[in-house]
């Protein structure tokens, strides 16, 4: 095949192909579900209309985040006492998605507040250290500040809201194209037919709960924690598909026909 005909075949190939179908996408966002922790949440997306067209890819966006209101430590001992403490919180504790169980989110856990023993990614307190309380009744200390002088002490942070977002969790972030900013998981493969819309199951969701854990080293067990949070969730499921197309462009239409007509006149000046 000469140049020439390589070309013009090419050509035509090429304005088939881009006849037959365009790219496009959408998406769906769940409700923002807020509570006090512990506690579960249920987040419910739409799946894939079929109607418009072919499901190539998907992409999941989770996000959660945990605001402190105030932490407590109360000692009941009879001396004074020093220990160190580690507060975290599974936000995917029993996670499930019901489109495809196998579409999990795992390791979205919060080191809220470490003295210094724990996994070191704590955003709190912000000088970590050993804590001291003194003996039962001596009374409360200033906020922040234990001392072998009270045997009580409250921490308020301010303005502490904790993100799996937060870029100390090295988790693989990004936005979709509904604004929702979240950890991210590819769909794609045979696991593309989980999310395709049925009359009967329309909507698929992503489910968990919340499950704090306090860890005190030392203290003889008689020190006891205490902590409000409240969690916010949304999640975000983007689509990729493409769409058959009817009717070829005009400009589509003007290259085939250019095309062909090259490759006639080539087979015509063969035979002669």
């Amino acid at each position: 095949m000469t140049t020439l005909r390589r070309f013009l075949f090419g050509a035509a190939v090429a304005a088939l192909a881009c006849s037959a179908a365009s790219a496009d996408s959408m998406y769906s966002t769940s409700a923002l579900v807020t509570f006090a922790t512990d506690g579960s949440y249920t987040l419910t997306m739409d799946k894939f209309d079929s109607s418009l067209g072919t499901l190539t890819g998907a992409t999941l966006y989770f996000y959660g985040a945990e605001s402190v209101t105030d932490l407590s430590i109360v000692s009941s001992s009879s001396s004074v006492q020093t220990f160190d403490m580690v507060v975290q919180s599974n936000l995917v504790q029993n996670f499930g998605n019901t489109a495809n169980s196998a579409d999990k989110y795992t390791g979205e856990i919060f080191d809220i507040f470490d003295t210094g023993v724990g996994p070191g990614l704590a955003q709190f307190p912000t000088t970590p250290g050993s804590i001291t309380l003194g003996p039962v009744g001596s009374g409360v200390c200033p906020v922040g500040t234990p001392g072998p002088t009270c045997n009580s002490v409250s921490y308020t942070p301010p303005d502490l809201t904790i993100q799996n977002i937060d870029a100390v969790y090295g988790f693989n972030v990004g936005t979709g194209l509904g604004g929702v900013t979240g950890v991210i998981k590819t769909i794609s493969g045979s696991n593309l037919n989980n999310y395709v819309a049925t009359a009967l199951v329309p909507t698929f969701s992503l489910t968990g709960t919340t499950y704090g854990t306090f860890t005190v080293g030392g203290g003889g067990n008689n020190v006891v924690p205490v902590l409000h949070t409240n969690a916010a969730f949304r999640a975000e499921v983007d689509y990729a598909y493409t769409v058959p197309s009817a009717t070829p462009e005009p400009a589509t239409l003007v290259l085939m026909g250019t095309a062909l007509a090259g490759i006639g006149l080539l087979r015509k000046r063969i035979k002669a």
